[in-house]
């Protein structure tokens, strides 16, 4: 189920997902600023709500095939970002309708999973998925692991910090990295639980 609460009433609202074709765990919410909310569950597919509406469409409908979602963006540009089980899609709204396109990782292993989607202040998006991280770059998907020299270990966990540098982890890892300055040409830290902080110096430009 998936609930709203209006901050004027405080009232709570009860918002089924049986239009989706079932019930299912929802696993991910993103809005876009006109206040549609998108809904990624893990066996129904991507659901969208549409503001003052309580109906829920489904994504599967205008071919957003995959089903299992784990993250969802929304880009300056009005692209949604969709990401889980398959990898990632792009969602553009023609007219009335939503056009889904599949955009695929570098090297991309079959039924790769990709675990967050990120769009940072610089109007990047970042993804990180089993192959480690990944930028939208030039119109295609760049392999930043190996471009900053980071590990390509999986990844589950990425996130902007409040003076725009990227912070992330990685799988089986006690180290978090920092990647800071430049837009183009970024500065790496990498920072050790309990430790101190480590610069790995400038990379290759991004």
């Amino acid at each position: 189920m998936l609930f709203r609460s209006t901050l004027k009433d405080g009232k709570v609202s009860v918002l089924p997902i049986n239009s989706l074709g079932g019930e299912g765990p929802v696993r991910t919410l993103a809005t876009e600023p006109n206040g549609t909310v998108w809904i990624g569950t893990l066996a129904l597919g991507v659901g969208r709500m549409e503001p003052n509406s309580n109906r829920i469409h489904s994504a599967i409908a205008e071919g957003l095939a995959m089903t299992s979602i784990f993250t969802i963006a929304v880009d300056p540009k009005g692209c949604v970002w969709v990401g889980g089980k398959g990898g990632i899609f792009c969602g553009t709204k023609e007219g009335n309708r939503w056009k889904w396109k599949k955009t695929t990782l570098e090297r991309e292993a079959e039924d790769i999973l990709v675990f967050r989607i990120i769009v940072d202040r610089a109007g990047r998006t970042w993804a990180v998925s089993q192959q480690g991280l990944a930028l939208w770059h030039g119109g295609r998907w760049t392999n930043a692991s190996r471009t900053l020299g980071l590990p390509d270990w999986s990844s589950q966990c990425i996130a902007e910090g409040i003076d725009g540098s990227i912070w992330i982890s990685f799988y089986d890892s006690n180290d978090l990295y920092r990647i800071s300055g430049a837009v183009t040409k970024p500065e790496i830290t990498k920072l050790a639980f309990g430790g101190n902080a480590e610069a790995m110096g400038q990379t290759a430009d991004l």
